[in-house]
């Protein structure tokens, strides 16, 4: 039995290893993905460094029924998002977020919104239609960041496979002490 403890002690220690590098690795991915934020405003300017694809999310307060409702967001009942090129004077074709990735923290959270393709450098205008009347924007915010939803469910696997590797390895430590 002393080797069932000793592969206990090794798949959870394994286990937390993987668990920690996974956690790091998570957190870097979503905050390395931001490419700016700005305050909600009925028409908002914010500059992009380079093209590509971009994600635009809403911030507010964590415990927002807006956020914490996501179909109301950009949908038939809630604040419409858009996002124009005053380079050419339309809006950018947008599409909305299917699977509305989610970031939060303690007292702040984000709601991924609308995808949209800046084909320059440069500044775009945000535009929010039909904001609700009882919710102060000044709590508010637009964040737009790159694309990162793979690699969060690839960090967000390898957590998964941590947990269960150091939850094996501490029931296999318990088993062998106790048949020991």
């Amino acid at each position: 039995m002393p080797i069932v403890v000793a592969l206990g002690l090794l798949g959870l220690a394994a286990g937390a290893a993987v668990l920690a590098v996974s956690i790091r690795s998570l957190v870097r991915v979503v905050k390395a993905s931001v490419v700016c934020r700005a305050p909600l405003a009925p028409r908002q300017e914010v500059r992009l460094d380079e093209p590509g694809e971009v994600l635009l999310h809403l911030e507010g307060p964590r415990f927002c029924r807006l956020l914490a409702l996501p179909w109301t967001v950009d949908g038939a009942s809630g604040p419409r998002f858009a996002v124009r090129d005053p380079a050419l004077g339309s809006e950018v074709p947008s599409r909305p977020s299917l699977l509305r990735p989610r970031v939060a923290g303690f007292g702040r959270a984000r709601l991924g919104i609308r995808f949209f393709t800046a084909g320059h450098r440069g500044p775009f205008e945000v535009a929010v239609d039909e904001w609700p009347a009882d919710l102060y924007p000044g709590d508010f915010g637009l964040v737009l960041t790159r694309p990162y939803t793979g690699a969060m469910v690839g960090r967000i696997l390898a957590i998964v496979f941590g947990g269960l590797l150091a939850v094996g390895g501490l029931v296999a430590f318990i088993l062998g002490l106790a048949l020991h």
